[in-house]
């Protein structure tokens, strides 16, 4: 199911939003700038901010530049075409007849990606991770405990036929070995620095078992 709706130049207003809310969409993605990105804590799902992406923007400098801004927020690249150095397109977009042109190699892409990737961040679509944040906001953690087994559960009322992202949960124990059941990451866990992160769909119960 369709849930983003991308419009880069169109112009916003009550109409668009009464539209985009009745037609079940959850997220739009708007204009597009070299610097805008979304404050975790003050989103608007329907006019969410994008970056740019150019043939001569951003250089490397610039991307790491924009990496180090975007901690604890959510930062949104807006790609458009990919060609070969070799096709004609490419060509084109690099002949100088164009200020700007939204084509990049895949081996930029690549560098690109990778670069984000190795700085820590979560790369998904627009949609998986505007759920992702609107599950946490609206969700809640319940725990009980007996014996050495922990039975925790992200309590959401959120429709989880549409918001079923799993959500990570950082468990903090001096216990130096634990197996996770009815997560999404099932598993036994060696702690090494006092925490142990799994992922979570909400309204399942999740057993956190001590071993050692």
């Amino acid at each position: 199911k369709v849930n983003t709706i991308h419009f880069p130049h169109f112009k916003i207003d009550d109409h668009y939003f009464r539209s985009v809310k009745k037609a079940g969409l959850l997220f739009g993605r708007g204009g597009s700038s070299i610097n805008s990105i979304n404050q975790v804590d003050n989103i608007d799902y329907y006019s969410l901010e994008s970056i740019l992406i150019t043939n001569n923007f951003p250089d490397p400098h610039q991307l790491d530049s924009i990496i180090k801004q975007g901690k604890h927020k959510w930062t949104i690249f807006s790609y458009h075409h990919f060609f070969p150095k070799n096709s004609n397109e490419h060509k084109l977009s690099e002949s100088g007849k164009y200020n700007n042109s939204y084509t990049i190699t895949p081996e930029t892409f690549k560098k690109q990606i990778r670069l984000i990737r190795n700085s820590g961040y979560w790369i998904a679509p627009v949609s998986t991770i505007g759920k992702y944040i609107w599950e946490k906001e609206n969700s809640e953690i319940r725990t009980s405990r007996y014996s050495n087994l922990i039975f925790l559960t992200i309590i959401s009322k959120l429709d989880g036929n549409i918001y079923n992202q799993p959500l990570t949960i950082e468990f903090s124990t001096p216990a130096k070995k634990v197996k996770i059941s009815g997560s999404s990451t099932d598993g036994v866990y060696d702690n090494r620095n006092g925490k142990i992160y799994f992922n979570a769909l909400p309204n399942k119960e999740v057993t956190i078992e001590i071993i050692e």
